[in-house]
């Protein structure tokens, strides 16, 4: 069986569902080394799925130049308590050394649903939740005729 892929999907963690290994000695063991670290360099290329209050790794690489190496994202939640409407809450995040954010994102729970953050109405501007990160400080602000918010997670990723 044979089929063609993008340059960009060649690269992607793959493996293969079989694989032939020899019985002889030393093709064994070429063919058994090859097969481990084609495992190690898929297993190390996907998302990592961890989410925590600590700082981890997400297995993300970003290729900022071609004259630099790449640079592994990392991740970090911080959790909101209630956010009455017309009002913003502000958290540290308690970062340093970071370059820049890749990814920043959230959910609000209210009385009877949950809203991705940012969320944008169709309704009223005043009902969206916006987020906004700094240097120092996660902010939420509820819209002033938005929904209550009784708590709201936040993800943020950064290299």
């Amino acid at each position: 069986m044979t089929f063609t892929t993008s340059a960009n999907a060649a690269q992607a963690p793959y493996l293969p569902n079989q694989r032939y290994f020899p019985i002889e000695g030393e093709l064994l063991q070429r063919e058994l080394n090859n097969s481990f670290a084609d495992i190690a360099k898929s297993v190390n290329a996907r998302e990592i799925g961890m989410y925590s209050q600590s700082v981890t790794a997400t297995g993300q690489r970003f290729e900022m130049e071609r004259s630099e190496p790449t640079e592994e994202s990392k991740r970090r939640i911080l959790m909101f308590g209630p956010i009455a409407a017309g009002a913003t809450s502000i958290l540290p995040h308690n970062l340093s050394g970071f370059d820049r954010f890749t990814r920043i994102y959230g959910v609000g729970q209210t009385q009877n649903d949950w809203r991705p953050i940012p969320f944008t109405s169709v309704v009223a501007i005043t009902d969206q939740i916006s987020i906004v990160v700094d240097r120092v400080n996660v902010t939420i602000r509820n819209g002033a005729t938005g929904v209550a918010l009784q708590s709201a997670l936040v993800v943020v990723e950064f290299i």
